[in-house]
């Protein structure tokens, strides 16, 4: 599956005024006064979100371009996709404590997983050597990675590996304008939007791995060619059946495991979806704002 490149988006896109719609659609920005939202059931294949992420088409991450791990940018990424983790009636994502020095695979990686055990999903085995090669050769050449028996995302141009999944989570299907940024998805072929979520969450679906799937994660710093002729920071995830060496599409032994991370995370994210909103970032249609209150269970 294939995802435009924020680069490309912002060379192209206007900025639209904020409007109340687009605060309804988000909710309004938290203050100490007000209320986290209550609690339901997660969205789950094939239940896919109405709309895109508001805030990512008109408040987007803002960045400076590619290759951005600056704090700031790391702050504004982490409160888009928490923005998408409150419009679900989610806890935030809390990172782990060795965050920075992951490869931007094995971030890749991990916060799939927190995605997924956000929502009572089981976490995937691990990386494998096998399908790293695979979403290298995907990432270098810009593409969907591809091969018998394999499931994969691609997303180009992004400052970080959280911009990437909060676009494959919570901006990848139609904006409410008819707006999208999943090269695939439009009103006319409404089947195609969400399916990178879809594949991430892989709970069953057309071209699911399974229910616990090994995975395959790359970067490569200029393989997407989109936004210019020397190419931009370009990802690129695989999935495939099995794991410990059984993974379809020659998967092979995993070289980084969701059990060995496990006591890397915070106590909050080892424990499902119970971390505290309180002083988390949060990207609203009015901007960055920082969380005023905990989130009751």
């Amino acid at each position: 599956m294939r995802h435009l490149a924020r680069a490309v988006l912002a060379a192209a896109t206007v900025r639209l005024a904020i409007t109340a719609t687009l605060v309804a659609l988000l909710g309004a920005a938290p203050t100490a006064a007000t209320a986290a939202p209550s609690a339901t059931a997660p969205i789950l294949p094939p239940a896919n979100p109405r709309y895109s992420l508001a805030a990512g088409r008109y408040n987007p991450v803002g960045c400076a371009g590619v290759r951005d791990v600056s704090a700031r940018c790391l702050r504004r990424s982490l409160g888009m996709i928490d923005a998408g983790r409150w419009a679900e009636h989610l806890g935030p994502v809390v990172l782990p404590g060795n965050w920075s020095a992951l490869t931007v695979a094995q971030q890749l990686f991990v916060l799939s997983q927190l995605e997924r055990t956000a929502r009572g999903l089981p976490a995937d085995v691990g990386l494998s050597a096998g399908l790293n090669r695979r979403a290298l050769a995907a990432a270098t050449t810009g593409r969907d990675p591809s091969g018998a028996g394999l499931a994969g995302l691609w997303a180009g141009g992004e400052p970080n590996a959280i911009a990437v999944v909060a676009d494959w989570m919570y901006e990848d299907g139609l904006f409410a304008d008819g707006f999208t940024e999943n090269l695939t998805c439009s009103a006319a072929h409404p089947s195609s939007c969400w399916q990178h979520r879809d594949l991430l969450l892989h709970r069953g679906g057309p071209g699911s791995c399974g229910v616990r799937c090994s995975v395959g994660a790359a970067f490569s710093p200029a393989g997407d060619r989109r936004a210019t002729g020397a190419g931009t920071d370009s990802y690129a995830a695989v999935f495939a059946r099995g794991g410990g060496g059984a993974a379809r599409g020659g998967g092979g032994a995993e070289t980084f495991t969701w059990a060995a991370e496990l006591p890397r995370l915070p106590a909050c994210e080892r424990a499902g979806d119970t971390c505290a909103w309180r002083g988390r970032p949060l990207a609203t249609a009015s901007g960055l704002v920082t969380v005023g209150v905990s989130r009751s269970r």
